[in-house]
This record gives structure tokens, C-alpha cells and sequence, in this order.
């Protein structure tokens, strides 16, 4: 998963369905067994490693949100993009790491369908 390297393509096209590329790209890949092990992995080590959290919030801003922002190009991007990161942060921790119920056991597209709208809202409109 090279979301830093991959996000171009996923802004591209379509403007109206970004939102729901970006949730079922990061959904799809943390469906794979080795994606979601190193991503837990990263997402407990980030919220419970004060000395690893700045290492990869740096990594994140870095290599993601930054490119993010630039493919936004509004005076706001840098916003848009954090706010973006946040929704994906927080699905990925409800759904992997707490399990809980609902967001755990719902389908991908049905996650797509919910929260798509929502970072749609973030990056686009």
C-alpha cells in the first residue's frame, strides 16, 4: 500500500467519486492480511508511543498530506486534507483496531457508501 504514490491516480478522473475511491482503496488494501497486520501494527504504535508519534505524523504529512493538499490547490488544503486523514484514521482504528460493532462487520461498499460522501466532502466540494 503506497497511498503517497497511489493518491494522484485516485484524485484523478472523476471529481464527483473521489471520496469513494480513497475509502475503498484504503478498505481494500487493509482487507489483505499483511496490509491490515503492519497497519495495526502502525496505528498502535502511533497512539500509544509518544517517541513514535511525531516520527510518523511527520511520514504522514510529509509524504501524504502534503500531496494531498497540492492536488486540492485551495487556499484551505492543508485543512481538507487533515480533515480527510482524520476520517481514514478513525475508520481504520474503529474498524481494525477497537472492532467495533457495526463499522467491524460492515461490508466494504457499504463503508464506501457511508463515509465516501463525507471525505468526498473533505477533498472536493
Amino acid at each position: 500500500m503506497r497511498p503517497d504514490l497511489d493518491f494522484p491516480s485516485l484524485y484523478a478522473g472523476d471529481r464527483d467519486r473521489v471520496g469513494e475511491r480513497v475509502v475503498r482503496y484504503v478498505l481494500e488494501n487493509f482487507e489483505q492480511a499483511e496490509v491490515r497486520k503492519t497497519g495495526v501494527a502502525l496505528l498502535r504504535t502511533a497512539i500509544g508511543n509518544r517517541l513514535a508519534r511525531p516520527m510518523l505524523a511527520g511520514f504522514l504529512s510529509r509524504e501524504l498530506l502534503g500531496r494531498i493538499a497540492a492536488e486540492i490547490g485551495t487556499p484551505d488544503a492543508e485543512l481538507r486534507a487533515s480533515l480527510a486523514a482524520s476520517q481514514i484514521a478513525g475508520m481504520l482504528v474503529a474498524r481494525y483496531v477497537l472492532k467495533l460493532p457495526g463499522i467491524a462487520t460492515a461490508s466494504v461498499d457499504e463503508l464506501v457508501e457511508r463515509i465516501g460522501p463525507t471525505l468526498q466532502r473533505y477533498l472536493v466540494d
